[in-house]
């Protein structure tokens, strides 16, 4: 998944608005634009799919809603994020940010916050949901949202604060206790969590997302059985909710049972409706592959969507898909092959129509994965001077997440030069729900001869139990190995 994707993936099911016929800043709930009532009512029926996840469904009614009104903005915009193919959806995006000027102020604020999102521009983009806040206090949405830009900047503590402003405005709204479940278990408070998602079930215990995310807390707290037991009550509310089978792949795999994990990913890919299911079946099949350590069926799994994804004629996931495919290169050695896929996805960025911003995220983003690899090969002045670009990048953006990358980079850089001291300065300043970051920090405390600090850290990511990953696939086994090595 591309940076911008991932950025916007968080409010997927958040970016829903507040669409009662009749709603006005005298209630304090952003007031909608559109010039037809039955394009109201299917706009309200799409969003009340999106807020429980069930987003493909969602697809049909935006659709007919901007066929009633051709101006319909928020139905663009909702389009946008509802859409599984990247290029695609990018028309939906510029159409409702072309329309902006015709809307409604606290419309206008929404569309030029979810434009600062796709252009990493994350203060700008706080600084207009505060605005929202302050014009539409009772507005449920607008703290959802706010809560949501805390939330993928990490700051989990503030993201509460406003996810329970909304519950307070709207006790019965259950995207908030999904949201809510998920930042208790990034603190790791498993208790509040649990009620969380307790909650969300009790809401809606009819459709399918509470008990995936419910299952995805058991995952994380190491009860597999449990957490597969609420995996196949998702897919028995719903079969056609496709992501719970990730997770009952998880669960599989972290039991040793990759061959059934990976049997019951084939069953989703043949029954797969389109190159999304497609996609997301197999992806989890190469992530169960490399859980296992058979990198080589990993990688030749990746390259069997790469072929999809050509034949889709879908830019955005080819460059995607290159990205993975050099990604699982660096991992397995091949690091001539890894540097030459990340080229090949910016060569192509380059020949498309994306917008200027995305061209530019594309191109550090492949500046930062180039440094890594260089990393490998001993480049290291050559990583250095990129990390450095990158980094300036960062800052010029008000990236948190960037920055956090950077210092990842700077770290990987001073442990591969065998500088401990300074690659425990920088990990630590890097993403702390990484899974790799606690494995490199082991090697780093290891290397200084703290082994009981190096142990405590490959436990962190041998328990850490995450929704299968690359990135927790690849460190998973080797901080097992560590565990075993070190307490024999």
């Amino acid at each position: 998944m591309s940076k911008k994707r991932i950025i916007l993936s968080i409010f997927s099911i958040l970016i829903a608005f507040s669409m009662i016929t009749g709603c006005s800043p005298q209630n304090g709930t952003i007031p909608i634009t559109t010039t037809s009532d039955k394009a109201r009512q299917l706009y309200q029926k799409g969003l009340s799919l999106a807020d429980r996840l069930r987003t493909t469904e969602s697809i049909s009614f935006y659709q007919e809603a901007i066929s009633l009104d051709s101006n319909f903005a928020m139905a663009y915009l909702n389009l946008f994020f509802a859409h599984p193919s990247p290029t695609q959806s990018l028309p939906f995006f510029l159409k409702a940010v072309s329309l902006k000027n015709q809307v409604s102020k606290g419309e206008r604020l929404w569309i030029e916050a979810v434009e600062a999102a796709v252009e990493n521009r994350p203060q700008d983009q706080i600084d207009k949901i505060e605005k929202l806040v302050e014009l539409y206090p009772n507005d449920k949405r607008v703290f959802n949202f706010l809560g949501t830009v805390y939330f993928a900047q990490q700051n989990y503590t503030e993201a509460i604060k406003h996810y329970k402003k909304a519950i307070e405005i709207d006790p019965d709204f259950s995207p908030v206790y999904n949201q809510l479940g998920y930042a208790y278990k990034y603190l790791k408070n498993y208790s509040a969590a649990e009620k969380m998602f307790q909650k969300y079930i009790s809401l809606i215990p009819n459709d399918p997302n509470p008990y995936d995310s419910y299952g995805e807390l058991l995952l994380e707290m190491g009860k597999f059985e449990e957490a597969l037991s609420n995996y196949e009550q998702a897919v028995k509310v719903n079969p056609n909710f496709v992501i719970s089978y990730r997770g009952i792949a998880s669960a599989l795999d972290y039991q040793g049972e990759h061959v059934k994990a990976r049997n019951r990913l084939q069953e989703l890919y043949q029954k797969a409706k389109n190159l999304n299911e497609k996609r997301i079946a197999l992806t989890s099949i190469a992530v169960s592959y490399v859980d296992e350590g058979n990198y080589k069926a990993g990688i030749k799994t990746i390259q069997q969507m790469f072929e999809l994804s050509t034949a889709e004629g879908d830019t955005a996931l080819i460059v995607n898909d290159y990205f993975l495919l050099g990604q699982l290169y660096r991992q397995f050695g091949a690091l001539d092959k890894s540097i030459e896929n990340y080229e090949a996805a910016l060569e192509l960025t380059r020949q498309t129509q994306f917008t200027p911003q995305i061209k530019n995220n594309t191109a550090y983003n492949t500046l930062i994965n180039t440094a890594l690899t260089e990393i490998k090969q001993h480049k290291f002045e050559d990583a250095e001077a990129k990390i450095a670009q990158y980094e300036a990048y960062a800052v010029e953006q008000e990236n948190d997440n960037f920055k956090r990358f950077a210092n990842q980079a700077k770290g990987m850089l001073a442990l591969e030069k065998e500088d401990y001291t300074k690659a425990i300065e920088y990990l630590r300043t890097a993403n702390q729900q990484s899974s790799g970051n606690m494995y490199r920090l082991g090697l780093a405390y290891e290397g200084l001869g703290d082994i009981e600090t190096a142990l405590s850290f490959y436990k962190k990511a041998v328990s850490a139990n995450l929704l299968s990953s690359f990135n927790y696939s690849f460190y998973r086994k080797r901080a097992m190995e560590k565990v075993s090595e070190l307490e024999s």
